[in-house]
Order: structure tokens, then C-alpha cells, then sequence
């Protein structure tokens, strides 16, 4: 005979998988739930094709597992795949009335109520308004759906639930994705039920209207959260109270309601992974539980049903002054099936209440499985359950053994560090590699800041001098925890930054985290590591392929090289210039980086250069120039270089900005050490690869225009691979481009160019001219809002019949050189 068959190995999989679903049916209803949404998404389904195929789905699933061993239970989590799809496509279902229907409008009276507290930007407040009617100032007309405004002077005294009459100014759709890999605000903004986005040019009250339950209840929690930090401000012993406040507010009831961290605390945080701490999480709604079950019971593990009257209600009063969202709601479902359990004498099973707590959430709201916070907060929790040491008993004496505190908190960091990373990699393009290492210490003393933290304000308000002791003793402790996770934050290697994962490379993850947990819950540690390998166990070798297997895909993944060619990207970034030239060797180069949108610079870099050059795998710029010190041009600067290396930056030696912006840039060229070069006609910057880059302006003497100097001495970049150019302009207006024709023909330099960047966003088109006639491109580019200053002043010229190719059009526009001949590829929304 041979060795015992596991039943992990591959011929009992399916009848053991069906066991497993049969023992934990909310798991496998929770999968096919999500599979069923992630299609309907995918397919975009209208209502009533969703349901046909959800009926022909369903029925063809019944009778294709009806055989099978669990085959009830197994159909019906089936059937959930089909109820997935059509759920979520009724969610998506328009109403007639929809503001959406009529948009874009470019001057509308709206009226409606405030859904929640305006949002404090750096300048100005976001405010979200359920729209009643649309119209003008004397006849409203019926509508419906949900705005974002932007107000630059806050109204004072808003409050969620205020009915409000606003005169908004170009409403329309929230923007589409105009580049590859960019954050999709669009649908984002969809999925939160936000239709429309626009500018508040009058405010006034609207009549009184009767607040809704879900009104009342967001009121009540804003003013009670704004009380509670008042209360921890008040008590908070030391100088800079208000920091150490909201620093102690973000632990016990989230950041967002404490009124947020300052910048660079938020980094010191991120970096050193410990970003969750500041979340309102189920560490909160479990604490509670702990407690709350501790005083009711001693040590026993039964509740009695009174208790239960006790407990449940303080966890919703909880979660009502904290804020509902994903990760509360789960601990709280969760918390409640435990109590259930310890009332009922029934086994709690960790995996069975986590797939409840997915389905009532996605029931309620299939949007939720796009949501950044519920995934992540299930991949956690997915991660500790996995993870986190069970007693067990000891093979000595036969007592149970309880694990330690230290391992507890290594391993439960562990696990939500391996569930969590490809989802933390897809939002921040970055990886902290010695976030345990951090949690370590900074879970610990958590665990005692939380109930200080609470005890401070049930205390603040009737016992100050208590409060007081409680502050001092958090304030204590969040040095420390600041201190750890500040020396973590800046060991070398501690955070990953620019780091994308594709789609073989998340399975091939989440197939080694698999293969790691299934092998340490299989193997007998206490064997020497020979023997356990010698060992001829079906399901270790099918564990060990598994794993291997996934390891393989990574490496696959990762092996992928890019074929030899310069490559060209002009972002699309509204009224601004970002470029980023790739050479074939890998080198990077950007050239510019900004947009004219007021306060726009960190959106540009963090939601668009960051993501973009992590997933053309860029880890550092080679070089960075800057055309001229124009605030569309280099307004994303400064946030990129504090997070991206970068060998050198060039810019013609002008008169610095007086803009603020421009001041950081040049505080953060400083700080980081980055070697500042001026830029002038004639400097060549090897790419790598054959590939070149000449500088053609400015030369000197620099040119003499009062009206546009620095424009008419903006840099110009002349690319070369091969047998192929391509030239890229700054902001040249007519003296700086017949200065340009002329330092060119004066050094004999072609200008021959199978595609050109227009100067000045298009606006310069009208003297481009001999350029164009010196060029003779193949393709003229535009980076600009609009193409219409373009095509206007190229009307009647003999370049007009020369394709133009506009990023406000054509959205991102794509070079690619393989020596020979150039192509251009473009993304359009």
C-alpha cells in the first residue's frame, strides 16, 4: 500500500472544496456575489440583458452541478454569480429624470441638500448636493442626482442636511481617464452616486425641507466627532495641542473625522506602514467587544440574552459617532455574529461571518467591491484569520498553550501585510517593506493609546483634571510610536517606492501567500527540515508545485522585457505640458511636468506621473528639464521629485518664478540633493540605447522680447534614434522661433522630424510656419485643453492638411522608434 491520500491531494480537491462549502456557505455565496458584479461591471449589461443572461446563467449552473456532492448548496452559490450581475446592473440603472441626462450645462440654478459636512481643501471646500430641481431662479424643474461643487470662498455654518439654491457654473461629467494606468475619477465619482461636478458662483438657503434619518444621523456624528476633539484638545496637556488632539482622535475614531494629519506626519506614517492605525477600523469595534464582554461575563465565554441588550447597541453607537463605511460595518457584523454565538452556544467561525459581512455589504451596495477601504479591510481581516497563532496544546504536559502576545502581533501583521500589498501597490504605487517591522511595536502600544483615548473623552467633558492625566499618558505613547515609526520609515529600503503589479503578478502573489499559509498549516515544524522534505506526502508535493508554480508566474512576470525603442509619451494634462521619453535601453527622461489648474500640481503627480512611471517600470529619471518656470509647466514638480530619484535637472538660466509653487520646487531640488544644471542650445544628453537628446534653445544672446521672454527662451528638445527625430517645443513665440531657425541653420543642423510638439499649447501655431516647412512632419502634436488655437492658426497654411493630434482629443498621444520609423498611438477616453 501506499501512502495515505491527503485530502489536500488533487484527487479529493473537489469533494473536500465541496465539504468546505457546505460547512461555510456564506463564503462561497460572498465569491460567486463578487465574481457576479465584477461581470456586470465588466460587461457594462443593461438591466434587462443582465437578467436574461443571469436566467440562462442560473439554469444552465443548476443542472451542471446538481450531481455533485454538495450540489445544492454549491448551485445556489452559483446562482449568486448570475444574482451578482443583475444586482449591480439594477444599481446602475439611470432614472429618466437623472441630471446626468442633460448634461453639460454651463450656468444652472440647482437646489437640493447637503449629503455631508463640506470637505476643507487648501483652498476653498467641496461641497456634495442631492439635487431636488434644476432651472432657472423662477421655475425649478424636477431632477435628480448628486453634484460636487467647488467653493473658493467657504460659506461658514453648512451643515449636512442644509437645504441649499446654488447657481453652478460649467457643470458637467466628472472627467474620464485621458491616459493609460490613470485613476479612473470618473467612475469613482459614479460608484459614490456623484453625477456631475462644477463651480459654485452663488449660495443661498433654501427653503426648510424635513432632514431624512440618514441626515440626522451624519449630523449628529460630525458634531459629536467635532466635540470629542474640542474635548481632547481642551484636556491635552504640552505645548501644540491641537496636533497630539487630532494625532489621538485619528487612533480612536479615524483620521478623516480628527480632521486629518498634517503632510509630512501622513508620510512618516505611510512609509513605515503603519498608516492603518489612523483608520477607522475593526481594531475599534473589537476592542470594544473585548471590553464590553469582559465586564459583562468575567471570563466566560456565554452571554445571557439581556447582555446582549447591552452590548449590541453600544457597537451601533459606536459606529454611528465614528462614521459608517466599509471596514466599520464589517467589524461590526462580524462582532455581532460573535455575540450571537456566545449567547446561542453555537462555534463562531471567523471565514462564515467574514463572507456574511461581504454579502450584507454588497447587497446594500454592490459598488462597495470596487471600494478601496472594504478591500482592504477584508483582505486584512482575510490575512489575520489566516495568520494569526491558535492555542493549541502542548505535547508535553497536554495543557492548552496559548501563543504569546509578540508572536500573536508578528504574525497578525504578516498576514494583513501579504492580503493587503497588492491592493496598497494598485492605490500608492509604492511598497513598505518593513511595515511589520514597525507594527511590532506601534500595534502594542495602540492596543493602550485606544482606551486612553476613549477614557479621555468620556471623562473630558464632566472630569477635566482625569482627562488630563489620560491626554499625558497618550501623548506619552504617540511619542514613541512616532519615534519607531519615524527611525522605520527612513532605514534604507524601508518603503519601495514606484512599484506596479500586473495582473500575473497579483495572482502569482496572492498563489504564494496561498501555497505559504496551506505549507505552515500542513507541516510539523518540529521536524528537522530534511526529514520534512523527504517526507512523501501527496499534499506537501502538491503544496510545494503550488507554490512554486506561483513563484514561477512572479518570476514570468517580472522577466518581461521591453523591445528596444524610444518611446515618447505627451500626458494629457488639460492646459499644461508633461513628456516623458523612454529610451531603448531603458533610460527615462521627463521633460516638464504641470497643468494651469490652481492647486492641481500633487493630483497631477500622485494620481498620474507617480502610477504612470511605476508602470512602465521607471524607478528613476535620468534627467528632468524644465522648458521654462511657468506654472503650467512645472507645477507637478516638486511633488514628484520629493518621491522619484532623479541624476540631474536642466533649465535655462531665467528669472526664478516669484510663485510659491516654483519656491518648494527649488527648496526640494535642495533638499534631495539634485544636481542643477543651466540648460543651452548645443548640450546633448545621451539616453542609452543609440538615442539622443539635443538641446536646441535657448542660445545665447537670449532672446530680447519683453512681452514673452521666458517663453521665447524656453528649452527645445530634438530626439534621434536611428534614422528617425522628433522635435518638442517649449513655449516659443515668434522672435523665439525664427531664433531657433536660425541657430539651427547656422550650426547645419536638420530639422527634418517625423513628428513635432507645437509651442505654446498650439497658441504659437499661427507663426509656426517656416518651421513646420524646415520639419516637415509627419504628425503635428498638441498639449493643450483644446485643439481650436491649433487648428485656427494652421487654417490656409500647407501644413494644415498634416495630421494634428490633440491630447484634449486624443488623450494621451504615443511615440514609438525603432530606429527606422516613428508611430503614434493615442488613448482615447
Amino acid at each position: 500500500m501506499g501512502p495515505p491520500v491527503s485530502p489536500l491531494s488533487p484527487p479529493r480537491v473537489l469533494p473536500w472544496l465541496a465539504r468546505q462549502w457546505g460547512f461555510r456557505p456564506f463564503v462561497g455565496l460572498a465569491v460567486g456575489m463578487i465574481a457576479g458584479v465584477v461581470l456586470a461591471e465588466r460587461l457594462a449589461l443593461s438591466f434587462s440583458w443582465a437578467l436574461l443572461v443571469a436566467c440562462l446563467a442560473a439554469a444552465a449552473l443548476v443542472g451542471a452541478v446538481a450531481q455533485l456532492a454538495g450540489g445544492l448548496r454549491l448551485a445556489l452559490a452559483l446562482f449568486f454569480l448570475p444574482g451578482g450581475v443583475v444586482l449591480h446592473s439594477l444599481h446602475s440603472v439611470v432614472p429618466t429624470t437623472h441630471l446626468s441626462r442633460v448634461l453639460p450645462l454651463e450656468s444652472v440654478w440647482l437646489q437640493g441638500r447637503l449629503t455631508a459636512a463640506p470637505q476643507a481643501l487648501t483652498s476653498g471646500q467641496r461641497l456634495l448636493l442631492a439635487v431636488e430641481a434644476r432651472g432657472d431662479a423662477d421655475q425649478w424643474l424636477p431632477a435628480c442626482g448628486t453634484v460636487s461643487l467647488y467653493q473658493d470662498s467657504p460659506t461658514p455654518g453648512l451643515r449636512c442636511g442644509d437645504s441649499l439654491q446654488v447657481r453652478v457654473d460649467h457643470l458637467e461629467e466628472p472627467p474620464r481617464p485621458r491616459n493609460p494606468g490613470e485613476f479612473d475619477a470618473r467612475r469613482f465619482n459614479l460608484r459614490r452616486g456623484i453625477c456631475a461636478e462644477g463651480t459654485v458662483a452663488a449660495l443661498r438657503p433654501g427653503p426648510p425641507a424635513a432632514l431624512t434619518g440618514r441626515d440626522r444621523l451624519s449630523r449628529w456624528s460630525v458634531e459629536r466627532q467635532g466635540r470629542a476633539l474640542e474635548v481632547l484638545t481642551a484636556t491635552m496637556p504640552g505645548s501644540d495641542p491641537e496636533y497630539w488632539a487630532g494625532l489621538l482622535g485619528g487612533m480612536v475614531f479615524g483620521q478623516r473625522a480628527a480632521g486629518g494629519v498634517d503632510p509630512a506626519t501622513a508620510q512618516v506614517f505611510r512609509r513605515s506602514g503603519t498608516m492603518h492605525l489612523l483608520v477607522v477600523s475593526g481594531a475599534q469595534i473589537s476592542f470594544l467587544l473585548v471590553v464590553l464582554v469582559a465586564l459583562l461575563t468575567g471570563r466566560g465565554r456565554v452571554l445571557a440574552a439581556w447582555q446582549l441588550a447591552v452590548l449590541l447597541p453600544a457597537l451601533v453607537l459606536f459606529t454611528i459617532f465614528a462614521g459608517p463605511g466599509a471596514s466599520v460595518w464589517r467589524a461590526l457584523i462580524m462582532g455581532g455574529l460573535l455575540a450571537f454565538s456566545m449567547v446561542s452556544a453555537r462555534r463562531y467561525d471567523a471565514y462564515s461571518a467574514l463572507g456574511l459581512a461581504a454579502l450584507v455589504l454588497i447587497i446594500a451596495d454592490t459598488n462597495v467591491v470596487f471600494d478601496l477601504g472594504a478591500q482592504l479591510t477584508f483582505a486584512a481581516a482575510l490575512g489575520v484569520i489566516l495568520m494569526i497563532p491558535r492555542a493549541a496544546p502542548d505535547p508535553r504536559t497536554g495543557r492548552l498553550r496559548r501563543p504569546r502576545l509578540p508572536a500573536v502581533v508578528a504574525w497578525a501583521s504578516a498576514g494583513a501585510w501579504a492580503c493587503t500589498t497588492p491592493l496598497l501597490v494598485s492605490a500608492f504605487s509604492g511598497l513598505p517593506l518593513f511595515g511589520n517591522l514597525a507594527n511590532l511595536i506601534a500595534v502594542p502600544i495602540s492596543m493602550l493609546v485606544l482606551p486612553l483615548g476613549m477614557v479621555a473623552l468620556l471623562l473630558g467633558a464632566w472630569l477635566p483634571s482625569v482627562a488630563v492625566v489620560t491626554c499625558g499618558l497618550s501623548r506619552v505613547l504617540l511619542t514613541v510610536m512616532m519615534a519607531v515609526s519615524g527611525v522605520c520609515s527612513r532605514l534604507p529600503g524601508a518603503y519601495c517606492d514606484l512599484v506596479h503589479f500586473s495582473p500575473a503578478q497579483v495572482v502569482g502573489w496572492y498563489m504564494g501567500v496561498a501555497g505559504g499559509v496551506l505549507l505552515l498549516a500542513r507541516a510539523d515544524l518540529r521536524r528537522p527540515a530534511l526529514r520534512w522534505w523527504r517526507a512523501q506526502s501527496a499534499d506537501r508535493r502538491w503544496l510545494c508545485g503550488g507554490a512554486a508554480l506561483g513563484i514561477a508566474v512572479v518570476a514570468a512576470a517580472l522577466s518581461l522585457a521591453r523591445p528596444p525603442q524610444l518611446t515618447v509619451e505627451v500626458m494629457s494634462v488639460g492646459a499644461g505640458n508633461a513628456i516623458l521619453v523612454q529610451s531603448p535601453s531603458g533610460g527615462a527622461v521627463l521633460m516638464d511636468a504641470g497643468t494651469r489648474l490652481a492647486g492641481s500640481g500633487e493630483r497631477l503627480a500622485g494620481e498620474l506621473l507617480v502610477p504612470a512611471l511605476a508602470r512602465r517600470g521607471v524607478r528613476r529619471l535620468d534627467a528632468v528639464v524644465l522648458t521654462h518656470p511657468d506654472a503650467d509647466h512645472y507645477s507637478a514638480l516638486a511633488p514628484l521629485l520629493e518621491r522619484v530619484p532623479v541624476g540631474e535637472f536642466l533649465t535655462p538660466a531665467l528669472p526664478d518664478s516669484p510663485a510659491a509653487g516654483y519656491a518648494r520646487l527649488r527648496r526640494t531640488l535642495a533638499a534631495r540633493r539634485i544636481a542643477v544644471r543651466p540648460a543651452w542650445a548645443g548640450q546633448a544628453l545621451d539616453l542609452g540605447g543609440g538615442a539622443q537628446a539635443l538641446l536646441l534653445a535657448p542660445s545665447v544672446p537670449l532672446v530680447a522680447s519683453p512681452d514673452s521672454f521666458t517663453n521665447d527662451n524656453s528649452a527645445v528638445l530634438l530626439l534621434r534614434y536611428g534614422q528617425t527625430q522628433v522635435l518638442l517645443l517649449g513655449d516659443q513665440q515668434a522672435a523665439g522661433l525664427e531664433r531657433l531657425l536660425t541657430w539651427a541653420q547656422a550650426q547645419g543642423l536638420s530639422l527634418a522630424s517625423s513628428a513635432i510638439l507645437l509651442p505654446h499649447h498650439g497658441r504659437s501655431a499661427r507663426w509656426c510656419g517656416a518651421l513646420l516647412s524646415a520639419a516637415q512632419p509627419q504628425w503635428i502634436l498638441v498639449s493643450a485643453e483644446s485643439s481650436t488655437y491649433a487648428r485656427t492658426g494652421l487654417a490656409g497654411s500647407a501644413a494644415a492638411s498634416v495630421p494634428l493630434l490633440c491630447t484634449a482629443d486624443q488623450g494621451c498621444l504615443t511615440l514609438t522608434s525603432n530606429g527606422r520609423e516613428v508611430r503614434v498611438g493615442t488613448y482615447a477616453p
